[in-house]
């Protein structure tokens, strides 16, 4: 089993779940077991190994059956963050023309800062200026050198 950010555990079983093709579970720290995902054939079947997690926050795993071609899929399963935890960011001015941003987020997470210079652009079209993982209290630090000769920034921070 795999130990998510969110400090439960994450595993695999090779049948199962409501086609009998395997499940993806969550087991909590008090032993709750609750099926995330259940294979179907069309999106994979039996898997056998088991999950990873990414930086990104998702666990990653692989079916050796199912699929299109019936050959195996790889998947992702996206975790929600941890419950309790909204990003949020303090922004001050340092003089210098450069911005200081604080972050807050989950302890020890991985998060997303988005930026961009028009709010009227969709969120897709944001762009991501950095990948922070934040301390065990859950702040970070970030110095943003690329304002000088912006008349706006505006900042998103996100779990992924």
């Amino acid at each position: 089993m795999t130990l998510g950010p969110d400090g439960n555990f994450y595993g695999t079983a090779s049948g199962g779940g409501s086609s009998g093709n395997g499940t993806v579970f969550q087991v909590t720290p008090s032993g709750a077991l609750t099926t995330l995902a259940s294979f179907a054939g069309t999106n994979g079947a039996m898997p056998q190994a088991g999950l990873t997690l990414r930086p990104d926050g998702n666990l990653y795993g692989t079916t050796p059956g199912g699929g299109a071609s019936g050959i195996g899929v790889i998947y992702r399963l996206n975790l929600p963050p941890p419950f309790g935890y909204t990003p949020s960011i303090t922004i001050s001015n340092n003089g210098t023309g450069n911005l200081t941003l604080r972050l807050a987020s989950a302890p020890g997470s991985t998060n997303r800062l988005w930026a961009t210079t028009n709010l009227a652009v969709p969120m897709p079209q944001w762009e991501v200026i950095a990948t922070i993982l934040t301390d065990s209290n859950g702040f970070s630090v970030f110095s943003d050198t690329n304002t000088t000769s912006l008349k706006a920034r505006y900042y998103r921070l996100s779990l992924p």
